[in-house]
């Protein structure tokens, strides 16, 4: 049975993800015990007040009364907080992308959030976390939070009041039992991301340096004369291979390789085509593209101009994807004209360059 690159990447990368959960777990199981935990009731006048152990009692805070200034600093004070959002106050959405895009999140949600959120994106905290992965259909689904900043604003006050020693807003994830993130953005996904490509580096550097020994040792051996002679031969031939391969058209004449060159070196416009159709969103559509030096200038019509970038880069087959001035509107009112360039992969024969 064949696999190719991608998928034994893919396999290794699953199979670090025990490990590299456990470890990160373990990495953030000390500051848990550091933290206290404040809960806002979705009428936003009382605060319950967690401990930073199991054992502490809840304590109910009442806002703008007299005392629950002190309760407050108390409880909190010099300690790491995280803030955790009523259901009631979230605004929800789920968007579908494809795997490719997990490790462009921040960039990808950002870029939509004007067509997400009714509320302008500085006037909102929000924060993503990826609620189901599809490794057959290669999609992953993520769940986004968006909360008024105004909303916030008055407790936020309240405990910065009394000098916590850091504040991290969180909001419930929806049906995965976890949380979401909508401040301090360095949460337990990006741990995990660090730990798992330690983890490679130290396999990979690991099995650089048993091969390199094992090798040495070989080749140093007096009676392994015949074995290095041997490798030297399958060397030269595998040399000669990738020399050919390189070269795969020979031609008799100076004008003929001269054509060859500017073929190899072209960009197929019909397979650049055939990607443009494919990635651009619905809602969007040409008007005009052009070729220049192998770049895609493409001037047309959109309901949404950060969409159309989005799934250009996200697509595999484009990228360097940015707009040539300011998009303007349209005088129907809904829609914007755009101008953007972009630069395509695909090249003579269908191959990535």
């Amino acid at each position: 049975m064949q696999m190719t690159l991608g998928g034994v990447v893919r396999a290794f990368d699953d199979w670090l993800d025990g490990p590299a959960s456990l470890i990160s777990d373990s990495m953030g199981s000390g500051m848990r015990g550091k933290r206290t935990r404040v809960e806002i009731a979705p009428d936003g006048k009382t605060l319950t007040v967690h401990g930073a152990t199991a054992r502490s009692a809840a304590v109910a805070v009442q806002l703008g009364e007299a005392g629950g200034a002190d309760t407050l600093a108390n409880a909190v004070k010099g300690r790491n907080v995280v803030l955790g959002v009523p259901e009631q106050w979230l605004i929800r959405r789920r968007i579908e992308l494809p795997l490719e895009a997990a490790d462009h999140m921040d960039g990808i949600v950002a870029s939509r959030m004007s067509s997400l959120s009714p509320l302008p994106p500085a006037e909102a905290y929000s924060g993503h976390r990826i609620a189901e992965i599809d490794r057959v259909a290669k999609r992953l689904v993520a769940s986004i939070a968006i909360v008024g900043r105004s909303r916030l604003a008055p407790v936020l006050e309240q405990i910065e009041r009394a000098q916590p020693r850091g504040i991290t807003v969180e909001a419930p994830a929806a049906g995965s039992g976890g949380a979401i993130q909508l401040t301090g953005r360095a949460g337990v996904g990006n741990a995990r991301r660090v730990v798992r490509r330690s983890l490679a580096a130290i396999l990979v550097l690991a099995a650089v340096v048993a091969g390199g020994s094992l090798l040495w040792r070989n080749l140093t051996a007096g009676e392994n004369a015949e074995r290095r002679a041997n490798l030297e031969a399958r060397m030269e031939k595998a040399r000669d291979a990738i020399v050919k391969a390189s070269n795969p058209e020979e031609v008799a004449t100076a004008p003929e390789q001269a054509a060859l060159d500017i073929k190899n070196q072209a960009v197929s416009v019909v397979g650049a085509l055939d990607d443009l159709a494919a990635a651009l969103p619905i809602h969007a559509y040409a008007t005009e593209i052009t070729f220049v030096d192998g770049t895609v200038r493409l001037s047309g019509k959109t309901s949404n101009v950060p969409d159309v970038l989005t799934a250009l880069e996200s697509s595999g087959r484009f990228v360097q994807s940015r707009l040539v001035g300011p998009a303007t509107r349209s005088e129907d009112g809904t829609t914007s004209d755009f101008v953007l360039e972009t630069l395509p992969l695909i090249r003579t024969g269908g191959g990535l360059d």
